[in-house]
Parts: C-alpha cells; sequence; structure tokens
C-alpha cells in the first residue's frame, strides 16, 4: 500500500506537472493565433476604408478599378481569418461575438456594392451622391473595426481567464499529489510504529519463554543457572553468601500414572503457587525440569 501510495503520488505529480505545461502552452498558443487573425481581420477593414477614401477622389477608371481589385483582395483577406477565427473560437462569449460581426458585415453589404457600382460606372456619376454612399460605406467599416477592437479585449479577457483555470487546475492537482504523499509518510510511519512494536513484543515474548517454564511460569533451568553464575561471580568480588535449595517430589509417577498428566501438571502448578507465597521477593524460585525444583 505505501509503494503503490508513493508511486501514485509522484505519477501523479509528474502528470499534473505535465499536463499543466501542455494546457498553458495550448491556451497560449490559442489566444496567440486568434488574435494574429482578429488583427488581421482589423487591418483588412482599416485598408479597405483607405481605398474607399483613395477611389472617391481618384477619378480617373484605370486608377479606380486598380483599387477595386485590392479592395476585393482585402474582402478575401477578411474572409480567410474569419473562418480560420469561427474554428478555434470555442468560447460561447466568442461564438457569440463572431455572430454579431457577421450581422454587422451583412449590413455593410449593401452599402459597399452601391458605392463600388457608382465607381464602375463609365460616366461620372455626381460627386455628391458618390460620398454619400461612400460615408455610409466608411461608416460600416469603421463599425466593424470598432466591434474587432472589443473582440481583442475579450480574447485578451478570455485568455486571462483561461490562465486562471489553469492555475486553479494546477493548484488543486497539486494538493491532492501533497495530500498523498502526506498520506504516504502517515502510512509508513504507522506502518513502522507497527512494525516496531510487534517486533518488541515479539521479542519481549521469545525472551520470557526462553528464561520461564512454560507450564507453572517459574524461571527454567537456563534462567537459573545464569542466575546461580551471576551470583558466584559476585560472591568472589564482596564475599556475599547465598543459599541453594534443590527440591523434587517423591513418587510424583503415580500421581501422573493413577490421575493421568493433567492432574500432574494441575499439582506442580498448585505447588509452584504455594512455594512461591512462601519466598522473599529477593527470593528465586525455578522449575529445573520434570518434579525438580530449586531455590536461591
Amino acid at each position: 500500500v505505501l509503494i503503490a501510495l508513493l508511486m501514485f503520488s509522484i505519477a501523479g505529480s509528474l502528470y499534473t506537472f505535465s499536463y499543466h505545461n501542455e494546457q498553458m502552452a495550448e491556451a497560449t498558443e490559442s489566444a496567440s493565433r486568434k488574435l494574429t487573425l482578429t488583427y488581421s481581420m482589423r487591418d483588412a477593414i482599416r485598408e479597405r476604408v483607405r481605398i474607399l477614401q483613395d477611389m472617391v477622389q481618384h477619378e480617373d477608371p484605370f486608377v479606380r478599378d486598380e483599387y477595386r481589385m485590392e479592395y476585393f483582395t482585402l474582402a478575401s483577406k477578411y474572409s480567410r481569418a474569419r473562418r480560420e477565427l469561427l474554428t478555434l473560437a470555442t468560447q460561447p462569449e466568442e461564438v457569440s461575438f463572431m455572430r454579431e460581426l457577421d450581422l454587422a458585415a451583412r449590413k455593410v453589404g449593401p452599402d459597399n456594392q452601391q458605392v463600388l457600382t457608382l465607381l464602375a460606372r463609365l460616366d461620372s456619376p455626381p460627386h455628391a451622391e458618390l460620398e454619400r454612399a461612400a460615408d455610409a460605406a466608411i461608416a460600416g467599416h469603421l463599425f466593424l473595426f470598432e466591434r474587432l477592437g472589443q473582440m481583442v479585449a475579450l480574447q485578451k479577457a478570455l485568455t486571462r481567464r483561461s490562465v486562471s483555470e489553469a492555475e486553479a487546475d494546477f493548484q488543486e492537482a497539486l494538493l491532492l499529489a501533497i495530500l498523498l504523499g502526506i498520506a504516504a509518510v502517515i502510512v509508513a510511519v504507522g506502518t513502522a510504529l507497527i512494525v516496531s512494536y510487534r517486533a518488541t513484543e515479539k521479542n519481549r515474548q521469545l525472551s520470557y519463554q526462553a528464561s520461564h517454564d512454560a507450564l507453572t511460569d517459574l524461571a527454567n533451568r537456563a534462567a537459573f543457572e545464569q542466575a546461580v553464575s551471576c551470583i558466584l561471580d559476585e560472591s568472589r568480588i564482596d564475599g556475599t553468601e547465598h543459599v541453594l535449595l534443590f527440591m523434587d517430589l517423591d513418587q510424583f509417577k503415580i500421581v501422573n500414572d493413577t490421575k493421568g498428566h493433567q492432574a500432574g501438571d494441575q499439582l506442580l502448578q498448585s505447588l509452584s503457587l504455594v512455594l512461591s507465597s512462601q519466598l522473599r521477593r529477593s527470593d528465586m524460585l525455578a522449575r529445573l525440569g520434570g518434579d525438580e525444583f530449586a531455590v536461591i
């Protein structure tokens, strides 16, 4: 579980960083491309206004024809940028704005057609009529130009919002990865504590079992011999004296043979309690094996 949590936390962090970088790169690239297309549409509108003004000022039909061809070229440039921008417009605000922009462009259409028709006439149309038609077409283009400026502001705002949302997603994913890491650490510490506690308990049990008799819970032969060895060493150093008492039960075999080993075990346990109750805390009682006991 610990390894799985750690691996999941690391994988989640790496995926979060990678996904965040990709998301930011895509958002930046898309926003840059949409701004470029919008500026291209604005430039086309600006140039069309300039050409309309120049066509009205020139009376030479050949010069006007050149202007008209350039005018149509700019219309194609505007249309190409508009089509690509439509494919990139994913936000509802952008789609709605593009619909409004198309409606405004369609309203400019009749005024464009009228001024181009007047300029294409071989006979010179009345200047006042030409100026009115040109002014109407220019006004429509200027409205489009203003709306495209608002489109630029909208795209910048949407880009900031996308970046903020990406940052929020990144922070949320990063927090989740941190929580998973903390959970892994908690599991690791808990596992270490449990293992340490169980190992300590197991060692304590093994140590106790190695030095005590399983039936009577008294010290066994090994523990008794170790205690005797220690006492002898102390006696050589400080000259203290101790007493060793050895005991065994006469005819204990008769109990096992007539009453069974369970009765013999109960007798040994009862005898151990009786002997222990008659000794001091500083004394040591041990069962050496079978029906043999010893006291220091």
